[in-house]
């Protein structure tokens, strides 16, 4: 059966989404998940450096943050920090801020005080 020539696939519609959110946000690449704890699990194993590595986790997260961190090899640390709706995962420089999404989300560090 032939595709009408009006007819989007779903793919076509999350490569847009990727691309104007690329171009929002200044990231050279974007690729979208399902879900941030998705999201994280593959920022650790793109982010691995060796089985047994310590990763320091807010004792207040998703356990499926926490098992995210397991299943790419992490011993995890917990630090007792007060939620500000964002938290920074220093072994691997990730945020997790969703709640603080800006067009400048991408430009933050290690250094940065708070990514909002």
């Amino acid at each position: 059966m032939d595709k009408a020539p009006d007819t989007v696939r779903a793919y076509d519609i999350v490569e847009a989404f990727e691309a104007a959110l690329g171009e929002y946000t200044g990231a050279p690449e974007v690729v979208c998940v399902d879900s941030c704890t998705n999201a994280l699990a593959l920022c650790f194993e793109l982010k691995r450096r060796y089985d047994g590595d310590r990763m320091t986790l807010p004792a207040h997260t998703y356990a499926g943050v926490a098992q995210a961190a397991l299943n790419a090899g992490y011993r995890i640390a917990w630090s007792d920090e007060e939620w500000v709706g964002w938290y920074h995962i220093p072994e691997i420089d990730v945020f997790d801020c969703a709640k603080s999404f800006s067009g400048a989300c991408t430009r933050l560090s290690s250094t940065a005080a708070s990514p909002a």
